[in-house]
């Protein structure tokens, strides 16, 4: 019974983790794409620049 118990500990904690990692996964793939579009942004900007100093 005991064994069972500890099974079943085991269980929810690697749910626990896998969540966690999912979660920092979405969180980090977010992170991700806010750079990207500021980056975009930023060239963007300096092509228009560049463009007005033409």
């Amino acid at each position: 019974m005991h064994l069972i118990q500890e099974d079943l500990a085991r269980a929810q904690i690697r749910g626990r983790l896998e969540t966690a990692e999912e979660s920092r996964r979405a969180a980090q793939l977010l992170r991700a794409r806010r750079f990207k579009r500021r980056a975009s942004q930023a060239v963007h900007q300096a092509r228009l620049a560049v463009a007005r100093l033409v």
